[in-house]
């Protein structure tokens, strides 16, 4: 299983160091970063990166996603409360910086 973090800045940005240390620090598994280009791309890639983890099975049906894959994306013009319930959520995958 890979770990994927998609994130709106460069591979070498802010987003990409700092949540690497985050998910390393609580799953102990090292994450690939992708940068997807903005925020308009986070959801397409996330899914695209879970979904191409799928395997076959003989029956012709398709496993659930291998690999997991978290992102990140910029507050903007949403209010903090907004964001802060993005960190609080049981199963996160997807959070907002605050």
């Amino acid at each position: 299983m890979s770990i994927y973090l998609v994130c709106e800045g460069p591979t070498d940005g802010l987003d990409g160091r700092v949540l690497n240390l985050l998910i390393v620090n609580k799953l102990g598994r090292e994450v690939q970063i992708e940068p997807v280009g903005g925020d308009g791309s986070l959801g397409s890639v996330a899914s695209w990166l879970e979904e191409r983890s799928r395997i076959q099975r003989s029956d012709g049906t398709w496993s659930r996603p291998q690999d997991r894959v978290y992102a990140v994306e910029d507050r903007n013009y949403r209010s903090a409360e907004e964001a802060g319930q993005t960190w609080n959520s049981r199963s996160p995958k997807r959070w907002m910086w605050r």
